[in-house]
């Protein structure tokens, strides 16, 4: 029988397939933005936290579900989680998705 892990957001959960896809999202969104991140900082390097705070910023990732064509109500609950508390999406992503501490060129 397969293990379901449950992410509390407010009222509703992620299932481990909605966290699945949310990781997806953010791995596409890092693959779109990287490069030019590195053409715009300092030094060769940033960090976990900037990674995260730059694919969840300006709406990037609910963007990328929504290109990729996400259930509305998934893009509503991730917009409210990373826009409310951003706990769960941003644990999910550091745990799961960018497990570095640094990223680099």
């Amino acid at each position: 029988m397969k293990k379901t892990t449950f992410v509390e957001t407010g009222k509703q959960k992620f299932t481990d397939a909605e966290l699945k896809t949310i990781g997806d999202g953010a791995r596409r969104v890092w693959g779109e933005i990287a490069y030019d991140i590195f053409d715009c900082v300092e030094g060769d390097t940033i960090s976990q936290e900037e990674v995260i705070e730059l694919v969840i910023d300006a709406s990037r990732l609910e963007q990328q579900l929504k290109r990729s064509k996400v259930d509305k109500a998934l893009v509503d609950r991730v917009a409210e989680d990373i826009y409310g508390q951003r706990s769960e999406v941003e644990a999910y992503l550091k745990k799961s998705v960018f497990t570095y501490a640094e990223y680099g060129r």
